[in-house]
C-alpha cells in the first residue's frame, strides 16, 4: 500500500502519446463507480505525465493552478484531479461510498492506470 501512494504522489508516466502538439483537455473519467473530473495541460503531447493532485477531499485548486503549474506544462503534460468530493467531480456526483483512505487510494490506482492505458493507445484529442 505504501508504494501505491508513492507511486501515485510522485507519478510520472514515461510513456509517450504519439502526436506533438499542446494539449488542452478536460475529461470525466469512470474511476471508482463515480464519475472524477481532470484537467490534462502541456506543451507538448510527447512529454511524460505529471499527476497533480490538485485538492480534496473538500477543496479544489483546479482553478487557480495554472499559476504554479504553468512552468510544468513546459516539460510534463500536467493532469489535474478533482478528487470525490471536491471541485467539479463533487459537481457531477456525490461519492456512493463514505471516504476511506482505502477507496482514496484505489481512485488514484484506477486514474493511474488509465493514464497509463491512454498513453500507450495515444487516445488523448487536443
Amino acid at each position: 500500500m505504501k508504494n501505491i501512494i508513492i507511486a501515485c504522489l510522485s507519478l510520472l508516466i514515461t510513456f509517450r502519446v504519439s502526436a506533438q502538439s499542446k494539449i488542452d483537455s478536460t475529461e470525466v473519467l469512470s474511476i471508482g463507480g463515480i464519475k472524477q473530473y481532470i484537467s490534462i495541460k502541456g506543451a507538448d503531447r510527447t512529454k511524460p505525465f505529471l499527476l497533480f493532485l490538485c485538492g480534496g477531499p473538500g477543496s479544489s485548486v483546479m482553478n487557480g493552478a495554472e499559476q504554479f503549474t504553468a512552468k510544468l506544462q513546459q516539460y510534463f503534460v500536467v493532469v489535474q484531479w478533482d478528487q470525490r468530493e471536491c471541485g467539479k467531480t463533487l459537481e457531477l456526483n456525490k461519492s456512493i461510498q463514505p471516504l476511506t483512505l482505502s477507496l482514496m487510494m484505489e481512485d488514484a490506482y484506477g486514474l493511474v492506470e488509465t493514464l497509463l492505458t491512454v498513453a500507450v493507445q495515444g487516445f488523448i484529442q487536443a
